[in-house]
């Protein structure tokens, strides 16, 4: 396999889970963007944005790992750095909060600080986690007719297997975090003879 890197982890409920790293995210991202022009081009009517989803949750499309823990924490692989990174975001938004009021007894430099350093401690926390491989990239539409939207279910450039085929449905998957990394690394093989990291 063309070097994936994935560590594995279990989730609260002890269910295995591979975990990828930032940089295979963002190939994975990449590649999604290339398939959604493609699919932009041949569909002219066609409205929408890109998600990472799962049936507990969804965000944009990002490599922001902040966004991601605070929009949707289901995509992170589970490990203690999860809980130390949310409890440091807590800490920010509440000393924020209290930065805002008015409250006479609260010292703004003070928060200032307090800020700071969880800020300081937060960004190599998030530099650490890993991202669930199976989470699905897809596709949100903006007011798209649903023929074409019936339409796009048969494309080949969407994912078969996870594309509900049935008119009861909207939903229109282009592959999981790890498939499409793997789509990508497949195409830069078979167009320049050499492989992806």
């Amino acid at each position: 396999m063309h070097n994936f890197i994935s560590l594995f982890s279990f989730n609260k409920f002890g269910e295995y889970m591979n975990c990828v790293e930032k940089e295979i995210l963002k190939i994975a991202m990449e590649e999604a963007g290339r398939i959604f022009k493609a699919i932009k081009r041949k569909y002219a009517g066609l409205s929408g944005y890109l998600v990472f989803s799962s049936r507990i949750g969804q965000c944009t499309l990002t490599t922001d790992t902040l966004k991601i823990l605070t929009e949707f924490p289901n995509m992170v692989c589970d490990s203690s750095r999860i809980q130390k990174a949310l409890a440091l975001i807590d800490s920010i938004h509440r000393a924020e909060m209290d930065k805002k009021s008015s409250a006479p007894h609260v010292k703004k430099k003070d928060l200032s600080q307090i800020i700071e350093k969880a800020n300081r401690d937060l960004e190599p926390i998030l530099g650490l986690l890993e991202m669930r491989d199976d989470t699905f990239i897809e596709i949100r539409f903006d007011g798209s007719s649903l023929d074409l939207i019936f339409e796009l279910q048969k494309d080949p450039l969407v994912s078969k297997e996870y594309t509900p085929q049935t008119p009861a449905s909207i939903r229109i998957v282009l592959g999981t975090v790890r498939e499409l990394y793997e789509k990508s690394v497949s195409r830069y093989d078979s167009e320049r003879g050499g492989s992806l990291p």
